[in-house]
């Protein structure tokens, strides 16, 4: 799933944007995306990136 990718990437490359991370995995925009994170992991994107926490790392687990 693209999501898996653009949750990679994120996690990754810190200093990659949002807009860049959504354009590259072809999201629609970052709030489509954000909503997608959201949907999956609990956090949008800026939270995650906000958190950087082990338990956000752990709920992603369990999807991928």
């Amino acid at each position: 799933m693209r999501v898996n990718q653009a949750y990679a990437m994120a996690k990754a490359n810190p200093n990659k944007t949002a807009q860049e991370i959504a354009h590259e995995f072809g999201y629609f925009d970052v709030q489509h995306m954000a909503k997608t994170f959201k949907h999956y992991l609990g956090l949008n994107l800026f939270e995650f990136r906000n958190s950087r926490s082990d338990e956000a790392s752990s709920i992603w687990a369990n999807w991928i």
